[in-house]
């Protein structure tokens, strides 16, 4: 959802070509080919119950703050009412600035879930399902209007030197600029590899990137250490991203690979940042008038606020629900929408990994619609 616009998502279509509406807006789809991928107990199946498997459309034209009923209708069929949804109301003042971000890309994974169990099947010409998740979503971003893009950590699958460069090329040919910060996954082993991204601007040897915007500063911290996958953040570090908020003409928001942790022992799995660190970043951006902080980590999209923080977590561009989210910067607040990917061969394979866990994982990613979607005023600074 966002204050002009929805994406709806299915699993697959009940005709060759399909309506939907809302309000003074209609699309018409039709599915192509269905995408395929290959799981260790019941070998290789479609990635769709249905023709064409999954996909995805926007509904654009919207107003506002108002509540419609959206429907579809197949080909010489009878109109589906699909049930209601909501507009956001965007923040006060003219709209300033648009950015998005793309967690956990993992460019380097060849498989997806408990012991790796699925994996993808498409020709031998094609893009590893990483780099096309990625690609698809920066292509999504960029259209949607983003004046930069944040990379919240976890490029690569194993830190290797070609997975960085793979990352440095995509970044490069992507036609927004790129913001980066690593992760636990691109310190895991060699301290140096991720020098292979040239000249790219990114944090790194706990130096934050701060990157000023019409109307927000984004300051990126680096928070992933080689001793564990926990989130470290010492005290100079915290020092070092205070300074930058403070310092800023407007509101900040900062970026962690690792969210904070709000509770003395972690209650999901992977852990963030250590408690003691996420209780001193938390409790000296709350005196330095942060506005939001946003990370990655977890392959999960969930919002929630520790004091008077907010703090919001995005899943991973390249398994479920596999996507990207973009901020709206207006001068009274920030707005946030997350939308799954929509080309074929990349939702089709996000589709695929909700299995995970028993179909646990197509439960868990996703969150709410309010984790996902959001409008929130600055605080006072």
């Amino acid at each position: 959802m966002e204050d002009t616009s929805a994406q709806i998502v299915w699993r697959s279509l009940p005709a060759r070509e399909v309506t939907f509406g809302a309000g003074p807006t209609t699309v018409t789809v039709a599915p192509g080919p269905p995408t395929w991928a290959s799981f260790r107990l019941r070998g290789v199946r479609p990635s769709g119950p249905g023709p064409g498997g999954p996909g995805a459309v926007v509904l654009e034209g919207l107003e506002p703050g108002r509540t419609y009923r959206w429907w579809w209708q197949p080909a010489g069929g009878e109109r589906v009412e699909g049930g209601s949804l909501q507009t956001l109301r965007p923040p006060p003042g003219a709209l300033l600035a648009r950015f998005a971000t793309v967690s956990d890309l993992h460019i380097g994974e060849r498989r997806f879930g408990l012991l790796g169990g699925i994996r993808d099947v498409q020709p031998a010409s094609a893009e590893p399902y990483p780099l096309r998740a990625a690609a698809a979503a920066l292509d999504e971003a960029r259209s949607w209007g983003a004046e930069a893009v944040v990379w919240k950590g976890d490029l690569t699958g194993r830190a290797r030197v070609r997975e960085f460069e793979a990352v440095a090329e995509l970044a490069r040919s992507s036609g927004v600029p790129a913001l980066l910060q690593l992760g636990n996954h691109d310190r895991r082993r060699h301290q140096s590899n991720h020098t292979a991204l040239g000249g790219l601007a990114y944090a790194h040897d706990g130096e934050p990137l701060v990157e000023d915007l019409a109307g927000v500063r984004l300051v990126l911290a680096d928070s992933p250490s080689p001793e564990d996958r926990w989130g470290h953040l010492d005290a100079a570090q915290v020092e070092r991203i205070v300074a930058a908020v403070a310092s800023a003409p407007h509101p900040s928001v900062v970026s962690l690979h690792h969210p904070p942790e709000r509770w003395p022992l972690p209650t999901s799995y992977p852990p963030g940042v250590t408690r003691s660190d996420s209780r001193r970043l938390i409790d000296a951006l709350e005196r330095a008038g942060a506005a939001l902080v946003i990370a990655g980590h977890s392959h999960r999209n969930r919002t929630y606020r520790i004091g008077r923080l907010l703090v919001a977590e995005v899943g991973s561009t390249k398994d479920h629900p596999g996507g990207w989210a973009g901020y709206a910067v207006h001068e009274g607040g920030i707005r946030q929408v997350v939308r799954r990917t929509a080309r074929r061969d990349v939702i089709g394979w996000t589709d695929a990994t909700a299995s995970a866990l028993g179909g646990l994982w197509g439960w868990w990613s996703p969150g709410r619609l309010s984790d996902r979607c959001w409008s929130a005023g600055w605080p006072p600074r």
